[in-house]
């Protein structure tokens, strides 16, 4: 059974509450997209990262495009939810969670 302290939604809402120990330093997810864009990236993926570094990841109302956004961000960044994944999209969520770690 999965611990629930595990799951990307909790992580998120410790990391909105200042629990900051739940975000990584360094993410494994994070480096292997940035080193590997093309890789056939889903939108669970996404999910997951957004997750791990605080950033909500919004799943669509009548549209097939997830909303990510954070507070430090004026920006919503929107991925669509077909896989596979395309690189440009890749490329500006890394360049998001990137801007919200040096935010922080």
């Amino acid at each position: 059974m999965t611990d629930p302290a595990d799951l990307p939604e909790v992580k998120l809402l410790a990391a909105i509450f200042g629990e900051s120990d739940s975000i990584p330093k360094k993410s494994k997810r994070l480096e292997k997209m940035r080193q590997n864009p093309k890789n056939d990236w889903t939108i669970q993926d996404v999910i997951s990262l957004c997750a791990e570094h605080g950033v909500a990841c919004n799943k669509p109302t009548g549209s097939s495009h997830y909303n990510v956004s954070h507070p430090s961000q004026r920006e919503i960044l929107t991925v669509p939810f077909k896989r596979p994944i395309k690189v440009v999209y890749i490329k500006k969520l890394i360049a998001f969670i990137d801007a919200v770690r040096s935010a922080k």
